[in-house]
């Protein structure tokens, strides 16, 4: 799953076939032969030194590439990636079940290795000066926490580097939400097309076939079994609720005001990376997550929660004056709206 992933990939499909890595040429799985000039391309040739030497996760992929996209009908066997994924990762090498995002990961590591050591310079990369090599350009994004001091309204801001999104499934197995939390105020739930809605019932009915009972719904979708990746998503960027002195304002000082947290992408990379928890506290979840084909990101961005919480800003200064068209004041708690 992993390999087709990335073979699949059209970033890093373009940029490995334009010649992007060059095994002969690799220094980090390749060395000059011993006492020979190393003035050719033709005298370079596998390194028997150390095990880290021997093995380069982007020689293999540039390999894979050349056997998937070469034009030969032969059924091709990634023994050379996965000999170099045991080699570098010792806890992932030999025939156990292994996690595919764990892999994914140790994948995406070795290839960062393996491009960086190669560079005509030394990289050196942080959030002003992302890093130039292939796996950083097409799967890094940037992560934004923001905590809101509710005395104040003082928001804090700290940004992390990410190369994927792990998502909680909401309402999985009948659980509700925690009571501690608050749903982001956006519409996320699309308009389902006639199949779509055919096909969730269909699910639905196979899963409490399955249970032998009625199936447990999903809150977010009503009637649904089918969770969304929407649904995930809205649940990952909600504003969670701190705890009581969790949080010392940097503004009023406050130790004991509330607080709230909430997630969003400060940058979204060409390629987003989600995975889902599919282990609960208890047992691994069952519920169907159904993926669309497009999905707009908008809302999760710190831009439209800036742009969300000027809005608010707006309504709670002018909350106090407010009147319906009957002339009578609007109620005091859309002030308290978060």
């Amino acid at each position: 799953v992993v390999l087709q992933a990335l073979v699949h990939n059209p970033v890093v499909r373009g940029w490995m076939l334009s010649d992007g890595h060059h095994p002969r040429r690799c220094r980090v799985g390749r060395a000059p032969t011993p006492g020979s000039d190393s003035g050719g391309d033709d005298e370079v040739v596998l390194s028997g030194g150390r095990a880290a030497q021997a093995a380069c996760m982007a020689c293999e992929l540039e390999a894979a590439f050349q056997a998937v996209f070469g034009g030969e009908r032969a059924p091709f066997a990634p023994v050379g990636l996965l000999r170099a994924l045991w080699v570098l990762r010792g806890d992932l090498a030999g025939y156990g079940q292994q996690d595919a995002h764990e892999c994914l990961g140790a994948v995406l590591d070795a290839l960062h290795v393996g491009f960086t050591e190669n560079a005509a310079r030394p990289v050196q990369h942080s959030h002003t000066a992302p890093c130039p090599c292939l796996v950083h350009q097409a799967f890094a994004g940037v992560l934004q926490s923001t905590v809101t001091c509710a005395r104040c309204g003082n928001a804090t801001h700290a940004h992390d580097p990410i190369l994927d999104i792990s998502l909680d499934i909401p309402g999985a197995a009948g659980r509700a939400e925690p009571s501690r939390t608050e749903s982001t105020p956006y519409s996320l739930r699309p308009r389902h097309s006639r199949a779509a809605r055919a096909a969730d019932a269909a699910l639905g009915e196979w899963l409490a076939a399955r249970r032998g009972g009625a199936c447990a719904t999903a809150p977010s979708q009503g009637a649904h079994p089918v969770v969304t990746l929407q649904d995930c998503l809205a649940h990952y960027t909600r504003a969670e609720r701190l705890a009581p002195g969790a949080y010392t304002c940097s503004r009023c000082r406050a130790t004991d005001a509330a607080a709230t947290k909430q997630l969003c992408i400060k940058e979204l990379p060409p390629v987003l990376t989600f995975q889902l928890k599919r282990f609960g506290a208890a047992a691994k979840l069952d519920a169907f997550v159904r993926l669309p084909l497009t999905v707009d990101m908008t809302p999760y961005t710190a831009s439209a929660q800036a742009a969300h919480a000027q809005a608010l800003g707006g309504l709670r200064a002018s909350a106090g004056a407010a009147t319906t068209s009957t002339g009578s004041a609007l109620p005091g708690r859309i002030a308290d709206i978060a």
